[in-house]
């Protein structure tokens, strides 16, 4: 009894593990196209592609057109990108087996990722004939719609795809962009809020739906979001911007400027960030707010990053050598950023009244704080 347990034991750790059963299989037969066929799946389930397509292949030199073992070799191939030779394959099982749904589905992805949508849609169309209830069809399909820039026709595959399995993360999430994409807030906030439910930590779900409060006037609700998100990406320089933004609409200004400063802490090259801090700290009413050299530094760190491309760079700097009561430079580059601007009247004559100013010693104040008429973009 003694032996057979130990042996039982041995032999219950062998069926344990999919990847272990499979090589001890062709350890102890030979010619054995369904170990080889059966170790390249559990190696594709393991991340281990390079060896799972090895065995794939030599699944089919033993047993060649095989439908089952060209539908592995496929899977694993579109694992690794290498599309073309997975195009092919999949065409050849749809050949054998033309009411395979999964194997068109897959066929529909190989073509998606190669450039070739319309035969992808094609594809994903007819798995869902085959199988109406295939989620993930559904969602591809709805996802090449949503790529193509069709947001409209996308819904009704992502809801086809959230009734086949009601958690299908992405769909809810994809189908929360494309009501976005389409005017659809509150639908869209509906959608972005039910994939936080299914997974709390979706950071990409919470900045989102912070953008679609925020464009309804729900600043705090927002703001409450993107916090949400740094809890997760703490280090996220984008998020840092946002939240600074909303809190600036909210008046919390001491709080936004201290988000913009970590922004470029953390990516030093945003232009526009270095734009709307130095704003702050050159025109704010709040003496207590100014630093005109800050401004100043950061206006030039602007000035390098993106140019004159900008016009707005302009402005910014002008009012940072106006704080700093250095009012001959603050003239001339407000009047170059106008002769710049012939085509966009409205900066021209932003920077006329601003050059009015300079010219009579009068550093400029906005109240706004950059959200008025008079405020940098």
């Amino acid at each position: 009894i003694a032996i057979l347990m130990t042996i039982a034991h041995v032999q219950t750790g062998l069926w344990k593990d999919s990847v272990r059963l499979w090589r001890h299989t062709l350890a102890v037969t030979t010619e054995n196209g369904v170990a080889e066929r059966g170790l390249g799946t559990a190696l594709l389930k393991a991340g281990q592609v390079d060896e799972a397509i090895a065995h794939d292949r030599e699944a089919l030199r033993i047993r060649p057109g095989d439908a089952n073992g060209l539908t592995n070799l496929a899977n694993a191939l579109l694992e690794k990108k290498e599309l073309p030779e997975a195009i092919e394959h999949y065409r050849e099982v749809v050949r054998l087996r033309p009411d395979d749904s999964e194997v068109r589905r897959n066929l529909g992805k190989a073509l998606a990722q190669n450039g070739a949508p319309e035969k992808a849609a094609e594809e994903f169309r007819a798995a869902l004939k085959i199988k109406p209830d295939d989620s993930d069809a559904a969602y591809s399909l709805g996802n090449l719609l949503l790529e193509q820039g069709r947001a409209e026709e996308s819904f009704a595959w992502f809801r086809q795809a959230i009734r086949a399995k009601a958690n299908n993360l992405a769909a809810h999430y994809n189908l929360a962009i494309a009501l976005s994409r389409t005017n659809r807030a509150d639908e869209a906030i509906a959608e972005f809020r039910e994939t936080i439910r299914l997974q709390p930590r979706h950071a990409d779900a919470h900045n989102n739906l912070a953008i679609a409060l925020l464009k309804k006037d729900q600043v705090q609700a927002a703001i409450a979001e993107w916090r949400s998100v740094l809890q997760i990406q703490p280090g996220n320089a984008d998020i840092h911007n946002n939240l600074a933004v909303a809190l600036l609409r909210e008046k919390q200004l001491d709080a936004a400027i201290a988000e913009w400063r970590e922004t470029l802490r953390l990516q030093p090259d945003k232009a526009g960030t270095a734009l709307s801090l130095a704003w702050i700290l050159a025109t704010s009413p709040e003496s207590a707010m100014r630093n005109g050299s800050e401004a100043l530094t950061l206006a030039q760190r602007a000035y390098r990053i993106a140019g004159e491309r900008n016009l707005m760079i302009f402005r910014v700097l002008a009012a940072a050598y106006a704080e700093l009561g250095q009012f001959p430079d603050a003239i001339e580059v407000a009047e170059k950023g106008e002769e710049r601007a012939d085509e966009y009247p409205a900066i021209a004559r932003l920077l006329q009244g601003d050059l009015a100013l300079y010219r009579e010693g009068i550093p400029l104040r906005d109240p706004s704080h950059g959200l008025g008429a008079d405020a940098a973009p």
